[in-house]
């Protein structure tokens, strides 16, 4: 018989209203908005398809409590025998939280409030700082506490797919938010630019076709677990969306070609080796309903070519998405209106976005 229980969603800062959007897209759960934090609940079945499909959020966390103070922490109505794995080895790990003496000391109190309530459940925990099986994680947004178990190790967002990863492009979560941010659907026609690794195409590929994201056949020790489940579209013989994706470098294309193989959506991402001045020879007038340029300091000198080759290529009213370095400054063109100018960080690593439409 399923049972309700309680999801964290850590997300890097302003991802949160995407991840939001996505839990009721996949769950259709009512959510809970926290800063760099989203809280929901579902019926236990649903959860491995939630893990599954799930693209926006860092870390998914059975939810354990949450409080303002942790001192104060106490662990919720926690369903243990179902949540927490008999025998296996985990690890506390506080985040965002300065100073190593601080996150030992919180890492300390919570361990000292589970390890009585484990044993009083009967369950055997182990401790196991260098190759746990699975997390406990306690994280601070700056308001409150949030305890709960990760069921992996790895973070949600890097991916299985980037074996061969590109130092200029970006984690899961961030390549799927600026792929939403261009307003690409379910069946849109979207052409990346300068893909690097090919995360934005394949991240847009996964959305599209409603494949699994993340492998979660190491969770079928779980007693709810639902598993694997693809939940590709069924409801068309044919898919509609388009991805088409492009860059100069061999390497870089056979490297995203590669990744997007072991994502298993090769079949679903046309991707090329092609210059910026050859699009319009490559592609008709009016392709695209939204085109996404990631634009290193490398790249920035060709913006005027970017803007005459988006305009030809996309429809009346197509999304241009361009991405770049804090410090870039792009004069917008006359054949686009700027919607919308925002920032995304992590860490040190600013990026600015401009999301324009062909006017």
């Amino acid at each position: 018989m399923a049972s309700v229980m309680e999801l964290y969603g850590i997300v890097n800062p302003g991802i949160e209203q995407l991840a939001s959007a996505e839990v009721e897209e996949l769950c259709k759960a009512k959510v809970d908005v926290s800063p760099s934090v989203i809280s929901f609940k579902i019926k236990d079945q649903e959860f491995c398809h939630y893990l599954s499909h799930a693209q926006a959020p860092r870390r998914i966390l059975a939810a354990l409590g949450r409080a303002e103070n942790i001192e104060t922490f106490s662990f919720t109505d926690v369903d243990w025998k179902n949540l927490f794995p008999e025998g296996r080895s985990f690890k506390i790990e506080v985040e965002n939280v300065k100073g190593q003496d601080n996150r030992f000391r919180i890492a300390k109190q919570v361990g000292g409030k589970l390890f009585p309530l484990l044993e009083k459940n009967h369950i055997n925990g182990k401790l196991e700082l260098k190759r746990p099986d699975f997390l406990v994680v306690v994280f601070y947004n700056g308001e409150e506490y949030f305890v709960g178990i990760q069921h992996t190790v790895e973070e949600h967002n890097s991916r299985g797919y980037r074996i061969f990863p590109h130092s200029g492009s970006f984690k899961g979560d961030f390549a799927y938010f600026f792929v939403r941010k261009a307003g690409f659907n379910k069946d849109g026609k979207l052409l990346v630019g300068f893909l690097k690794d090919g995360v934005m195409a394949i991240e847009a590929a996964l959305f599209a076709s409603g494949k699994q994201v993340t492998d979660v056949s190491s969770l079928s020790y779980l007693p709810f677990y639902q598993g694997p489940k693809d939940g590709a579209r069924k409801d068309e013989v044919k898919e509609s969306f388009v991805i088409a994706a492009f860059d100069h470098s061999i390497q870089n294309v056979t490297a995203s070609r590669k990744n997007a193989k072991l994502a298993a959506v090769h079949e679903e991402i046309d991707v090329q080796k092609l210059s910026l001045e050859d699009l319009d020879v490559r592609f008709g007038e009016d392709s695209f309903d939204s085109a996404i340029f990631h634009v290193t300091s490398k790249d920035e000198d060709s913006i005027n070519e970017i803007y005459y080759q988006a305009s030809y290529v996309l429809k009346s009213g197509g999304r241009l998405l361009l991405i770049a370095r804090e410090q870039a400054g792009f004069s917008i063109s006359d054949k686009f209106e700027l919607k919308e100018e925002g920032l995304l960080q992590k860490g040190d690593s600013i990026h600015k976005y401009w999301l324009l439409e062909k006017r």
